[in-house]
């Protein structure tokens, strides 16, 4: 600077003379490097007395598009087996081998222990002597009871049509009171209808009498063939009785329905019919009434309808002699019929005697071959050892099938509603995998050590193999509802507020809130059903300090992996 200001006070003093020859391109070089110089500050100070630019924050963005999402629920649980048997003694024996030891694997058909025979020979020999004895009672015993049947039946059956021979007397012997009664009381009085009157009359009583007359031919003939068939029915009832239980079961069930059918028609029609003669005395008394002119013919009516009366009346008195001779024969008969309770327990001693017999000789035959595997399994449970002495029905060891497996994990309230049947579900355990389905879903919840209600559910493997060990813990990757094609969003955009669920979107450079709705989500992503669209770009993490309505700049942009819809998130491709 001090250059500068003594070039300039030169230059002026210089300007007001002439030139020197030869020195003017120099002083010229010199006039413009300072002038240079002077525009440079000039600048830097214009520019530093301007206003700066402000720097906006920059925020992390990723756009919205679409995928396919699987929801899963990842637990652990206990592998068992869902197949257990319990090997026992066939007979009293002594244990000659036990090739059995706790915790070891077999393979169906393997011979896991054998007997020693001794006295069972004469055991089966025993046995079989108390079978045949218990056999002859038991045949006598049905036999007589078989004959008391037969006799009750009849009798019964004799009895049921007294007792309705019985309701018919006594309902024709009321009538025929009840018609000597009115003809009593109107004994003193006079006909007071005209003879055309009584003419009309007589004509309709004697329509209505001629119909029911045939009405009860009619419903006689019906009845005699139903009491018929009846008869026939209670006779082949009585057969049946002789004949094996399980070969007439079916037929006596059919038989007993067609029986209680005709003795409901039975009824009804006795009904009718006492209906119908209460009718027919009724119409005879009055047609006598409006027959006699005088009192004297009434009396000869009302001595026929007494003489009518009495008849009927010793006519019932012998139906009910019979009646009760019926009835005491059929009870009599009922006192040696067998009861249900006497005929099974003579049936179950008896299927005991003879299992006894067929049981000693098939466990003879069955410990000559000795325990055999049914299937292949762990031994989870040894009893008895080689040369103890095993009695008949003696717990020996016990097999878990280890190719009939399965998970039981368990489910908590939250979880309950997506769990389904059906459902497909990944197992590990002891370092291996295996495919399972959800099998079964208790409907009893237990309280687990934190006390938290939880629910049983049982993952069946579908591939099990040697390596399975049960009583291990499992985890279990359950696949539960699956979206294809949907709008993804970042787990970590996803924020809990007072209105709900929202994110954070960056909208024309301003910090925005979105409330959204939501649809399956994992770990990863969260579905979004309402709220945003394809292509918004929303802020998975908002930094700190700024806020709703900030202004701020993209940072990176970024897309959720498989918005192209190619990539499967699903637990398996995982």
């Amino acid at each position: 600077m001090k250059q500068l200001k003594f070039w300039k006070k030169r230059g002026q003093g210089e300007l007001k003379l002439e030139k020197p020859e030869g020195t003017g391109k120099r002083k010229y070089k010199k006039l413009i490097i300072p002038a240079v110089l002077a525009l440079v500050v000039l600048t830097v100070a214009v520019k530093a007395m301007m206003p700066k630019e402000v720097a906006l924050p920059q925020v992390e963005t990723y756009t919205v598009g679409r995928g396919d999402i699987a929801e899963t629920l990842d637990t652990t649980g206990v592998m068992q087996t869902e197949e257990m048997k319990t090997y026992f003694s066939p007979v009293g024996a002594a244990v000659e081998t036990c090739d059995v030891k706790l915790g070891e694997y077999v393979t169906a058909g393997q011979k896991l222990a054998s007997f020693r025979l001794t006295d069972l020979e004469e055991e089966y020999q025993e046995a079989q002597l108390n079978f045949d004895s218990t056999m002859a009672s038991y045949r006598e015993a049905m036999a007589e009871g078989g004959k008391n049947a037969s006799k009750y039946q009849t009798n019964a059956q004799s009895a049921a049509v007294l007792l309705q021979q019985v309701d018919q007397k006594e309902a024709e012997v009321d009538a025929l009171k009840a018609s000597l009664d009115n003809m009593s009381k109107d004994a003193t009085k006079k006909a007071a209808d005209d003879a055309n009157w009584l003419n009309n009359r007589r004509n309709e009583l004697t329509n209505d009498n001629t119909k029911i007359d045939k009405e009860k031919t009619e419903k006689s003939l019906e009845l005699q063939r139903k009491q018929d068939e009846l008869t026939e029915i209670q006779r082949q009832l009585s057969e049946k009785e002789s004949v094996s239980a399980n070969q007439a079961a079916a037929d006596i069930a059919s038989l007993n329905q067609r029986k209680a059918e005709l003795e409901k028609d039975i009824d009804q029609l006795n009904e009718k019919l006492s209906k119908l003669n209460i009718r027919q005395i009724e119409i005879s008394g009055e047609l006598s009434k409006l027959s006699t002119g005088e009192d004297g013919d009434r009396q000869v009516a009302q001595a026929d309808l007494q003489s009518r009366y009495e008849k009927a009346s010793s006519e019932l008195a012998e139906l009910k002699s019979d009646l009760a001779e019926a009835e005491g024969k059929r009870d009599s008969a009922e006192a040696g019929i067998m009861s249900g309770e006497t005929r099974n327990k003579l049936q179950i001693s008896n299927n005991l005697s003879q299992l006894s017999a067929m049981t000693v000789k098939e466990r003879i035959e069955l410990a000559k071959a000795g325990i055999v595997a049914e299937f292949s399994g762990i031994i989870t449970d040894v009893k008895v050892t080689e040369g103890s002495l095993a009695s008949a029905g003696t717990e020996m060891f016990t097999i878990s099938n280890a190719q009939n497996v399965s998970v039981e994990v368990s489910v908590n309230k939250n979880d309950l509603e997506k769990v389904r049947v059906g459902q497909k579900a990944v197992v590990t355990s002891v370092g291996n995998t295996y495919q399972g389905t959800v099998e079964r879903i208790s409907h009893t919840a237990t309280m687990n050590s934190q006390n938290v209600p939880v629910v049983s559910a049982f993952i069946h493997i579908g591939n099990p193999d040697e390596n399975i060990y049960l009583g291990m813990e499992a985890k279990a990757l359950i696949s539960l509802d699956s979206a294809e094609d949907v709008l993804l969003i970042p787990s970590e955009a996803l924020n809990e507020g007072k209105d709900g669920p929202f994110c954070y979107v960056l909208e024309n450079g301003v910090v925005a809130v979105r409330l959204i709705t939501m649809g399956l989500s994992t770990d990863d992503y969260i579905e979004v059903t309402g709220g945003l669209k394809e292509g918004d770009q929303v802020i998975p993490v908002l930094p700190q300090g700024l806020v709703e309505g900030s202004q701020a700049e993209t940072a990176a942009f970024g897309e959720i992996e498989g918005m192209d819809g190619q990539q499967d998130t699903s637990p398996e491709a995982e």
